[in-house]
């Protein structure tokens, strides 16, 4: 699925990048252990990819730097989009 606002790509590179610091962690050390592949993560801090992380990935990140999922990520997601109901494909 494409993602449809590029906005949420900046969010979450934004995201990542603040706790990669907050923490002192490299992209490396997220991907151990996380069990993502660094080149996916990387691509996610870069912007490369067109696409937003399943939702499994993005549940692991916020295990790894101890963030409850809905407060840390959902939340802060729809409100810096202004989106006002959440779907699941």
């Amino acid at each position: 699925m494409q993602n449809q606002n590029p906005d949420a790509n900046q969010i979450l590179k934004s995201l990542i990048r603040k706790y990669l610091d907050d923490h002192k962690m490299s992209t490396q050390t997220l991907a151990d252990e996380s069990g993502i592949p660094y080149q996916t993560i990387r691509g996610w801090i870069r912007g490369d990819s067109t696409r937003l992380p399943k939702i499994d990935n993005v549940a692991r990140l916020c295990s790894v730097f101890g963030l409850d999922f809905f407060e840390h990520f959902v939340v802060q997601y729809y409100s810096a989009t202004n989106e006002k109901t959440l779907t699941m494909k």
